[in-house]
């Protein structure tokens, strides 16, 4: 049996690309979460055993515990309220990057410009409920130990 899907995780350390020495950097934790999904509705907030989607990936992050900040991005009031439940904080994604059109690489970088404080996103998809604190950990791990400035994580 196949396993099932895991979560894309990409980790953006800005300060590798500039050769800046950070000891101690600031690491959030990021969900993208638009209400304005064409394919399912509202798909962050459909249930999953009883829970809201978007709650089992902010479970595993805050379980996780390496994260010096938990946000998720997004344009729906349902959707800040279920993070806002949950212990996120709320970055309000303008509408030119809640379209079906964005990359999610643009909203990543509209966050990131509103947040200098931040120097590494962990981007968790919210589609990801299968995710495990014990694999941010080993990620997050190998992103430091390697010291890699971007690393992407996939699983089939």
């Amino acid at each position: 049996m196949p396993s099932p899907k895991k979560a894309v995780v990409v980790v953006v350390g800005y300060w590798r690309l500039f050769g800046l020495d950070m000891s101690q950097p600031h690491v959030a934790g990021l969900i993208l979460a638009r209400g304005g999904s064409q394919g399912v509705p509202l798909k962050n907030l459909a249930p999953l055993g009883g829970r809201p989607l978007l709650e089992w990936a902010l479970g595993a992050m805050l379980n996780f515990g390496g994260f010096d900040s938990l946000w998720v991005s997004t344009d729906h009031p349902g959707i800040a309220t279920c993070a806002t439940g949950q212990g996120a904080l709320i970055f309000p994604r303008s509408a030119k990057y809640a379209g079906p059109e964005a990359a999610s690489i643009d909203a990543v970088v509209e966050f990131l410009q509103s947040h200098p404080e931040v120097d590494v996103v962990a981007l968790v998809q919210c589609t990801s409920p299968f995710l495990r604190p014990g694999e941010l950990t080993n990620f997050c791990a190998t992103a430091a130990g390697k010291g890699y400035a971007f690393l992407l994580s996939l699983k089939k």
